[in-house]
């Protein structure tokens, strides 16, 4: 049995690579998404590694935009 944070971190990783492919297929670079959404280029690329936590408002606007 994995312990809750092996799996948060797991659970990070795994939405910040759903949300790499979708802006991949949307042929958006990250510069792009985050000049969209107004946050830095660096915190899309860290929600896509998952290292980065991002808050409720964050991943809704990354997902309205894609």
């Amino acid at each position: 049995m994995r312990n809750s944070t092996a799996e948060y971190t797991e659970n990070l990783r795994e939405t910040g690579a759903v949300i790499a492919s979708i802006r991949r297929k949307m042929r958006l670079s990250q510069a792009e998404l985050a000049e969209l959404i107004r946050i830095h280029t660096n915190t899309v690329s860290n929600i896509e590694r998952g290292r980065g936590d991002p808050s409720v408002t964050i991943l809704s606007l990354i997902l309205t935009q894609l």
